[in-house]
């Protein structure tokens, strides 16, 4: 493995010097050797800004390969041919657009940066304060274990290299190959036993490492306290993706009140959805808009002005100089935004005297605040607005490119809590339902403390959840209920309807991920997560084909019922993910 470093690289990216937008053209003469980096505590404080930088920069390419591969994002004409095999589940190592390089170069420099700061710890004790160096080693963690859990769900396997910042010669050969089940359970003890006997759950202050004079501080801790990876959301998808559903619900529901291993030192609490929001401002008006401050739980940043863009809206905007190579597909046009309703009249809710208790079909409730937000029409072509919007009715101008991208919100916290609950049982469902449509309001108790069922077990007390309208109710929804798609009277047993009701509402949170979490990187990954945990590849097949053509979709389903064929297919030994000199970027 080359021993060169890639700080000087990213040091540039981050002081706006280089454009950042291809690890596959590095130029090797440009970076610095071990004895020239790491003398100086400012190098250190660089090189912390550079992981920052990497980890921002392989955002683009993420949300693009991950978008493809499911159901909402489809290649145009203008796509190369490379885009379109991804779409279609054809990929193998020839496609360098599929290639896991830029995530595993995150994960080398991740390995390097723990080595090195180990070594200037314990060469100059002192030059750094303690709560600061914690704070690095535990926010490199966790820029590495996001990196691998995403080698993981797009491949289905990564190349694991087990650091010991003891042996600065280990090799990277010295890893060994794990498949994703295996995989997630080393980063998850990983995350909790940390490097040199620190953990990923110790906060950085960033103010201790850079501060832009231009930024009011209180301003600057919204936007540097973003930056790194959650450690707290991480172990929630991380125990989701192992199947354990209830450390998922637990560590989930402590993130949202702001009571998590790493939130709970902040002594803040970020997460609560307790308002109606203008759903558009998440993405319009930056990361330090009222809205997004409640909802941000770790974001990407870029500002135009200080050369730091992406491409998102190059490839999805219609407009020049932008080349419209990706747009929504048909489906998330025309569907995905309306909700069908299957409405069952209670007695209660009788309309005329005498009525019987009858399924009245469908209608529909159109979700205009998010469709607008993540769809529009440019030049008479759908698409994807999601970056391309500012201020509140604005597009930003057509070379900025430098809308954020969210890594972790709020509503997906409550939505993996949801999914975990929904799991566990009959209670569980329950609350996912509550959750996902009016959060708690329909079961707190006036303002004694007090939650009813299913929310009156001790976890959930407390008054930072007590305001929640859930996903769907802070949009101001009346909720999308698993009672709408079952029957009231039916000849189920009780373990065959809980398993209906829990499929249900299954299929409606991987409904309400796709409006709610659009373009962000998550539909496809919750539709894989559920059906391998459930073995039940239909709730990837039955979904996923209707991105094809009618005459093609029959072929699709069988392809997508063989979990096999949901990763791509990758040599992930260290020859085979050495960045290339080219890839397939402009």
């Amino acid at each position: 493995m080359i021993k060169n470093k890639l700080f000087l690289f990213l040091l540039l990216c981050s002081f706006g010097f280089s454009s950042c937008e291809d690890f596959f053209s590095i130029n090797k003469e440009d970076l610095l050797t071990d004895e020239d980096n790491y003398k100086e505590r400012n190098q250190i404080y660089s090189g912390m800004v550079g992981l920052a930088t990497n980890f921002r920069d392989v955002m683009d390419d993420y949300i693009i390969l991950s978008e493809l591969r499911g159901d909402l994002l489809q290649p145009t004409s203008t796509a190369p041919d490379e885009y379109w095999d991804i779409f279609r589940y054809k990929t193998n190592e020839s496609n360098l657009a599929a290639s896991p390089a830029p995530l595993y170069l995150l994960i080398a420099n991740c390995n390097d940066f723990l080595r090195n700061i180990r070594t200037y710890h314990d060469t100059y004790p002192g030059a750094l304060q303690e709560v600061t160096y914690r704070g690095m080693v535990a926010s490199t963690i966790t820029y590495r274990a996001w990196a691998y859990l995403n080698i993981g769900k797009l491949y289905g396997e990564a190349f694991y290299h087990d650091l010991s910042v003891s042996d600065m010669n280990q090799d990277m050969a010295t890893g060994e190959l794990l498949q994703l089940k295996p995989l997630v359970r080393q980063l998850i003890t990983s995350l909790q036993s940390g490097v040199d006997n620190i953990n990923a759950f110790n906060y950085l202050d960033w103010k201790l490492i850079v501060m832009d004079p231009s930024e009011e501080e209180n301003k600057f801790d919204q936007n540097w306290s973003r930056i790194v990876v959650n450690p707290d959301a991480l172990l929630t998808e991380l125990y989701l993706w192992d199947g354990n559903y209830t450390d998922a619900a637990r560590q989930g529901i402590l993130t949202i009140k702001g009571q998590g291993l790493y939130t709970a030192g902040t002594n803040t609490n970020l997460f609560n959805l307790s308002q109606t929001i203008i759903w558009k401002t998440l993405f319009s008006e930056g990361v330090v808009s009222e809205g997004t401050r409640n909802e941000a739980l770790t974001v990407a940043q870029f500002d135009y002005s200080k050369r730091q863009t992406h491409d998102l809206q190059y490839y999805f905007s219609n407009y020049a100089p932008n080349i419209y190579r990706f747009k929504p597909t048909d489906y998330a046009v025309r569907q995905l935004f309306r909700v069908p309703f299957r409405v069952i009249y209670e007695e209660e809710e009788k309309l005329e005297e005498g009525q019987e208790d009858v399924i009245l079909g469908y209608m529909t409730v159109n979700d205009h605040q998010r469709e607008d937000a993540s769809i529009d029409l440019e030049n008479g072509q759908y698409v994807v607005n999601k970056y391309t919007i500012e201020g509140f009715n604005d597009k930003r101008k057509s070379y900025e490119h430098d809308a954020p991208i969210f890594v972790y919100r709020t509503s997906e916290m409550f939505l993996m809590v949801a999914e975990a609950l929904n799991a566990i049982g009959a209670e569980g469902n329950r609350a996912a339902d509550s959750l996902v449509s009016v959060g708690l309001a329909s079961s707190w108790v006036g303002s004694d403390l007090t939650f009813k069922a299913p929310f009156d077990t001790p976890i959930y007390a407390g008054t930072h959840l007590s305001a929640s309208k859930g996903v769907l109710g802070r949009l101001g929804h009346i909720g999308n209920f698993t009672r709408y798609y079952t029957p009231k009277y039916n000849n189920l047993n009780a373990v065959d309807s809980l398993a209906r009701n829990q499929f249900v509402m299954d299929s409606i949170i991987v409904e309400e991920t796709g409006r709610e979490l659009a373009y962000e990187g998550k539909r496809w990954f919750t539709m894989v997560r559920m059906a391998l945990n459930s073995n039940m590849p239909e709730k990837v097949s039955e979904i996923v084909v209707n991105k094809f053509p009618v005459g093609s979709r029959d072929h699709y389903k069988v392809w997508l019922n063989e979990p096999s064929n949901w990763f791509i297919k990758w040599n992930h030994y260290p020859d085979g993910v050495t960045p290339k000199e080219e890839g397939v970027k402009n």
